[in-house]
């Protein structure tokens, strides 16, 4: 059982966590009948997933990187943004649920007399919300050339994909990042293999990195290679659907 204290919410380049204190995602699927003659009883198949959110938080709005002008920015976007929920505390080797997600409700002032002011955000996620696991959990800032430990994830098999997901939630100077994601067949990497990369982050932002299918390789991780000057926050989820 798990007690919610200190949930992680990542939306493209920000961190949000501590704006926040609730969050919520629904996954549903539909129920497409296929009952026919001679049943008995009504027969369903399972049709389109789907997935929705809804958060709420306290109201700042002070600044280009305070809640309320995140979300509104969110609001307006006329693309999906990345974003990623970690319950319990979005430490690397954790879950996390990572999905581009499109705004549909901004409630961006509420309350009565007396209370902190509170707002809310609320949309879908266009495609899967993957269940993924945290590579790089945005504690550290990195300065060089790296990688995560690696995890025994699974293979791609047939039907499945990969998703990857980065935030660059924090830049100092002039950095370059190149994130890739790599799968080998134990874990020590004897000969690890590049599957996916994203493009050069050079500031804050987010990139969404479909992997695969048909995979067998079953441990994976994620490598960077830093260039420039200064040192960058970031996370890295991966997850198979």
């Amino acid at each position: 059982m798990t007690v919610l204290i200190d949930c992680k919410l990542w939306l493209d380049g920000y961190d949000l966590s501590g704006d926040m204190n609730a969050l919520r995602l629904d996954a549903t699927r539909d129920a497409v009948e296929a009952t026919t003659f001679g049943n008995t009883s009504r027969v369903y198949r399972p049709g389109l997933r789907k997935a929705s959110f809804g958060h709420t938080g306290y109201f700042q709005s002070d600044g280009a990187s305070a809640v309320d002008d995140i979300l509104r920015t969110f609001h307006n976007a006329t693309s999906p943004k990345i974003m990623t929920i970690a319950p319990p505390d979005g430490t690397a080797g954790g879950i996390a649920y990572s999905f581009q997600a499109v705004s549909a409700t901004h409630g961006p002032f509420g309350g009565q007399i007396g209370d902190m002011a509170k707002l809310e955000i609320a949309g879908e996620a266009t495609g899967d919300a993957v269940r993924a696991t945290i590579l790089e959990d945005g504690v550290t800032s990195r300065s060089a050339s790296g990688q995560s430990t690696g995890y025994q994830l699974g293979d791609i098999a047939a039907g499945e994909q990969g998703y990857a997901a980065l935030h660059v939630i924090g830049v100092t100077g002039s950095p370059t990042l190149d994130v890739e994601i790599e799968s080998d067949t134990s874990n020590t990497f004897p000969a690890p293999t590049s599957r996916g990369s994203f493009t050069q982050a050079t500031g804050l932002g987010a990139q969404w990195l479909p992997i695969g299918p048909t995979i067998t390789d079953t441990w994976w991780r994620t490598k960077w290679t830093f260039g420039g000057t200064g040192s960058v926050l970031f996370v890295v989820t991966f997850g198979i659907n």
